[in-house]
């Protein structure tokens, strides 16, 4: 387990996920983390963490869980408090 993945790999395994509730476990799962909260945001959607990802990471750039997490507590997402 690696808690850290090229850019492109998370966009990858996240890819036709982008509508989708965001919750913890959905995000933290490309990076091989099991067991993380699954309750799901009533308003932050996959696709918008990505796209503030996206905004603050170059393509080719290594992000970490904690980005992730960082990034989705920046975006207001309730069930990762």
């Amino acid at each position: 387990m690696g808690f850290s993945l090229p850019y492109a790999d998370y966009v990858d395994a996240l890819r036709g996920r982008e509508n989708n509730p965001a919750s913890l476990n959905a995000l933290l799962l490309p990076f091989g983390v099991i067991g993380a909260p699954i309750h799901e945001d009533e308003f932050i959607l996959i696709g918008h963490l990505l796209d503030a990802l996206s905004a603050e990471v170059i393509q080719g750039e290594v992000i970490d869980a904690s980005t992730v997490i960082e990034l989705a507590l920046d975006l207001g997402m309730s069930s990762v408090a």
